[in-house]
């Protein structure tokens, strides 16, 4: 099966060798060149893939920045039903370790409408991370 590529800028499926993304007008090749790696792991937790969503969430536990903690929290709530990447979204947001991360992983274990997740966060609560 043959590789799916895509512009990282709009996430328009585009042919493996594109260069100017023709949707966007996007320079491929500069944008993966200057763009920061967390801006661009960022950036895909937009991506409409699951499978890219997911690698960018773990990338992100292993960095653990700050100014993840949003938009992870914006992933759990966007895609409610995917209690994976959920689940993977509380780990990252475990690892960075912040006081806005701890806050978001209490909202979610009262408020989020899966019950699976919920009991994700509570339980992540129960274990905190030293830091």
């Amino acid at each position: 099966m043959a590789a799916t590529f895509f512009c990282p800028q709009c996430f328009t499926k585009v042919a493996e060798s594109t260069e100017i993304c023709p949707h966007c007008h996007t320079d491929i090749k500069h944008y993966l060149h200057h763009v920061p790696y967390v801006t661009r792991l960022i950036h895909a937790l937009g991506h409409p893939e699951s499978e890219a969503r997911m690698s960018a969430t773990i990338a992100l536990a292993g960095l653990a920045p700050p100014e993840a903690v949003k938009p992870l929290l914006d992933l759990i709530a966007q895609w409610p039903s995917d209690v994976v990447q959920g689940t993977q979204a509380i780990d990252a947001l475990m690892q960075i370790n912040t006081k806005e991360a701890w806050q978001g992983i209490d909202t979610i274990s009262k408020t989020h409408p899966s019950t699976v997740i919920r009991h994700v966060a509570e339980r992540a609560l129960s274990r905190p991370l030293e830091g």
